[in-house]
């Protein structure tokens, strides 16, 4: 079971006034039954049609700190456990990890993205995930908004011109998400 998810953007302006996008997609993968149980992780970041995405880090530890999964690009010799693929632009990340009885592994995606100008993007999940928490950092020239598409409303519980967090107590079930927009004030 997913617990406790963390799904952080860091938006940021460039020169050319394109948008720089930094994403963190971080939980808990928890074992609730008494055996050893092996969990195969998948993870589609689909650009549909936009700039691609680029892996910055992916990194999936124990509870006792024991790196089980790490893959930074360029650092070849710390990559551990974790297969990449690229198809036409859409990028797949692969691996297994094997979780003790009662025990949690803790899952980390750090990647990036240019867009053009505003964005339009979405955030969905595969599995169920219980209780999450989005945080949104963006320019002060531009709004944020979200729209959930899942049975649970987000809350938004801070805001100012430049973050946005919300939180969401219960249960996000398979191919639900939200999808999210910047754009740039008038």
């Amino acid at each position: 079971m997913r617990r406790d998810a963390k799904y952080i953007y860091n938006f940021f302006e460039e020169e050319n006034g394109n948008i720089k996008a930094n994403m963190t997609n971080r939980y808990e993968l928890h074992n609730l039954s008494q055996e050893d149980v092996t969990d195969p992780i998948t993870l589609e970041l689909d650009p549909l049609g936009g700039n691609e995405y680029n892996i910055v880090s992916v990194q999936c530890i124990d509870t006792k700190g024991v790196i089980l999964v790490s893959y930074e690009p360029g650092n070849e010799a710390n990559n551990k456990n974790i297969t990449i693929t690229t198809n036409d632009n859409k990028i797949t990340i692969n691996y297994s990890v094997t979780i003790e009885p009662e025990s949690h592994v803790i899952y980390k995606t750090v990647y990036e993205r240019l867009y053009d100008n505003n964005i339009v993007d979405a955030t969905v999940t595969k599995v169920p995930v219980i209780n999450a928490e989005i945080i949104i950092n963006f320019p002060a020239t531009y709004h944020f908004n979200l729209t959930p598409t899942m049975s649970i409303k987000p809350k938004l519980i801070s805001s100012s011109l430049t973050q946005k967090i919300y939180n969401v107590e219960g249960g996000i079930l398979p191919y639900q998400g939200f999808i999210y927009y910047l754009t740039r004030k008038s």
